[in-house]
Parts: structure tokens; sequence; C-alpha cells
């Protein structure tokens, strides 16, 4: 069970970094309306599953998971106690701004998980020698890397 909730975490992480990659800042009246839904509806599932497990974070509404510092599943947030996730990315030049933008500050207020960006180069093929040159000197690695373009073998 722990490694699903770990394995659903990085998930998460994984569709946040696609849509970075993807999307500009843009559009802002579509995200506030999302923003209002999303928000109803954690608020909606956090009573109901917390009436239901009966099971509750010391001190607050929270329904508890059986992993420990993790809430139930559709539970928001997400951990009951700091934590950090490291993304690592090409950056993308529609993106102002990785830290400050309005959907990493809506994810990391409701997932309770702080999120810390790691560049690497823009360059054809520079990222991913720079990746492999982080896994040979035993770097510290960031948790997820996306567009890279590693293959299944490297």
């Amino acid at each position: 069970m722990k490694t699903t909730r770990l394995l659903s975490a990085l998930l998460l992480a994984c569709m946040l970094v696609g849509l970075f990659s993807g999307c500009s800042g843009g559009g802002g009246g579509v995200t506030t309306a999302a923003t209002t839904a999303a928000a109803t509806t954690a608020a909606a599932t956090t009573a109901d599953t917390t009436a239901a497990s009966g099971t509750t974070v010391p001190g607050t509404s929270y329904a508890m998971s059986d992993v420990p510092g993790m809430t139930a599943p559709g539970v928001l947030p997400i951990v009951t106690e700091p934590t950090t996730l490291t993304v690592g990315l090409i950056p993308n030049a529609t993106v102002t701004d990785y830290e400050d933008n309005l959907f990493t500050k809506f994810v990391e207020e409701n997932s309770g998980i702080d999120i810390e960006f790691y560049f690497f180069p823009t360059g054809s093929g520079e990222a991913k020698q720079k990746l492999q040159l982080m896994v040979a000197s035993n770097q510290a690695l960031p948790d997820i890397w996306s567009g890279i373009g590693m293959t299944a073998v490297e």
C-alpha cells in the first residue's frame, strides 16, 4: 500500500510536469472556475471520507490512511507532514515562472507538497548528458524528471 501511495504521488507530479511543459500562463478565468470546483469537490470528499472511516489526523478533520504521514485516498492535502518533491525538466520558453505560477501554487496549497524545480540544459542532448553525469558521479537526482529523452535501456 505504501508503494501504491508513493507511485500515486509520483504520477501526480509527472502529470504536473506535463501540464507545465504544454501550457502557458493564459486563461486565468478558466483556472479560477476549475479551482473553485476542485476545492468544493475536495471539501465534500474530505467530509465524506472522515465520516466513513472514523479515523482522523489528530487536531484536524482529515481522514487518515494506513501510510504514516498521508491522508486517505481522495482527501486533500495528500500529506500531513511537510514534504518536498523535486522535479527535473528542460525549461519551456512559454512558461515564465515555474515556482510562482498559479498552478504550482494551487497544487502546493492543496496537496501539502512543496514542489522544487531543477532545470536541465536546453541544448540538444545536453540534458541527457547532464543526467548521465549526475548518475555517474553519484549526485542527488530529482525525484522526477521529464522531457529528457531517455530510453528504457539508458
